[in-house]
């Protein structure tokens, strides 16, 4: 009984692995029969149509855009430099508020400074009679000896009262430098605004004492900034060779002008954390936009605001601590392609067509990205068929070797959007 068991197990297991190879050589033979059919609809309905552009070797003027953060050039904090009383604060001493350099911010009591500089008057008055008594007593010396010496060397310094005289010289030296401590120590009672700037903070009040070092306010400098342009090693490879004999651009936040700026230099070294290299560049506000090498649209509200004489709404154009975009100058690249972005395949190719009017896909390498215009390296397999047809909308379906018809531009102005200038 068990051995006709065993017999009826393995005839059904036999049964079934025969059903299954049936059933796949049928699904197999349907799918052939699909695929040969949709072969036939295609044949039928001609070859696939796609958009195609002509590529001619060029030459590109490389511009390195990047984002940066606005710094003011100086952010001083005002301490004072004297003891005293504080005497009265001015209205333009509060926070917010635009000044000149050289406004007056904090006036504090300089009665006994003053006293101090009548002193120091009245001492260096008394060190130049001193030099003048001193000297008429040289003079008195050399006669003297020139009638009981018989032209004889004095034995001794002192007998022409050279040690006197030179004594007296240093004690009006040093009364002139006492003076002008004493001066400086009074202008420093009188506190002024160091540049043009805004005031940030103000720490102290009228009628509050102070002491020599304590903080006072803090201002910032407004009109003349200072921009960090972190770059990639790639785009420093793409940056022009000296960039200090050239300007860089920054484009304003909200408007469309740009202000020219100056490239003070470029960092000889690599951040640690980012592996970044800096270009430090200046930025000057009123000179730019008072100057004609401001780049603006003319129906843009900023491009209207141009005066010599900047308002504080004005130089709000730049804030300190906002990011503003920065194009660097950069290489000039020989003979290389420029072409839509759209023909960029996410796995940095791109589909050709063949003198047989077949697709084939190459690899190629990204230079650097233009107002979605793409300028990739001329050198590959195919650089030798001038100029190339690239097919401006790859599709997922398109297969290596399939025969396409290609659809040129329709307008030339398609076309020299693509390729841009060429140089001879």
């Amino acid at each position: 009984m068990k051995r006709w068991t065993r017999y009826i197990k393995r005839f059904a297991v036999t049964i079934g692995v025969v059903l299954l190879g049936f059933t796949v050589l049928v699904v197999v033979d349907e799918l052939e029969k699909q695929q040969q059919a949709s072969t036939t609809n295609v044949l039928k309905k001609g070859p696939l149509k796609v958009s195609v552009v002509e590529l001619n070797p060029v030459e590109h003027n490389v511009e390195i855009e990047t984002l940066a953060r606005i710094e003011p050039l100086y952010d001083s904090e005002l301490s004072s430099l004297v003891d005293g009383r504080v005497a009265s604060v001015e209205p333009a001493f509060t926070e917010g508020n635009l000044v000149d350099a050289g406004t007056v911010l904090i006036r504090i009591e300089d009665s006994e400074l003053r006293a101090e500089v009548a002193n120091a008057k009245y001492t260096l008055s008394q060190a130049k009679i001193d030099l003048l008594k001193e000297e008429r007593e040289v003079q008195q010396a050399r006669r003297e000896w020139a009638k009981t010496s018989k032209n004889k060397k004095p034995y001794s310094p002192l007998v022409f009262r050279e040690p006197q005289l030179n004594a007296a010289k240093l004690n009006v030296t040093a009364a002139q430098q006492n003076l002008k401590r004493a001066q400086r120590l009074l202008s420093y009672a009188t506190v002024r605004a160091p540049y043009k700037g805004t005031v940030v903070t103000r720490d102290i009040d009228p009628g509050e004492t102070v002491s020599v070092g304590q903080l006072l306010g803090r201002v910032m400098s407004v009109g003349q900034y200072q921009i960090t342009a972190q770059l990639t090693e790639r785009q420093w490879a793409l940056l022009e060779a000296e960039p200090e004999q050239s300007l860089a651009y920054v484009e304003l936040p909200g408007a469309e002008q740009k202000l020219p700026a100056k490239i003070r230099s470029t960092g000889l070294f690599v951040e640690s954390d980012t592996q970044l290299r800096n270009v430090y560049i200046d930025v000057d506000v009123e000179q730019s936009l008072a100057g004609d090498s401001v780049v603006a649209q003319a129906d843009s509200d900023a491009s209207r605001l141009l005066p010599n004489t900047l308002t504080t709404n004005q130089y709000a154009v730049m804030l300190p601590g906002r990011l503003v975009k920065v194009t660097l100058p950069g290489r000039t690249l020989h003979k290389v392609w420029r072409l839509p972005e759209s023909a960029f395949t996410r796995d940095s190719h791109i589909w050709l067509i063949d003198d047989q009017g077949r697709l084939a896909k190459e690899p190629v390498e990204l230079l650097t990205a233009d107002h979605n215009v793409l300028v990739i390296d001329r050198h590959s397999p195919f650089d030798q068929q001038e100029p190339i047809r690239v097919v401006r909308f790859p599709q997922a379906r398109f297969t290596v070797g399939q025969p396409v018809e290609e659809l040129m531009p329709n307008t030339a102005e398609e076309t020299l959007a693509v390729q841009g200038s060429t140089t001879p």
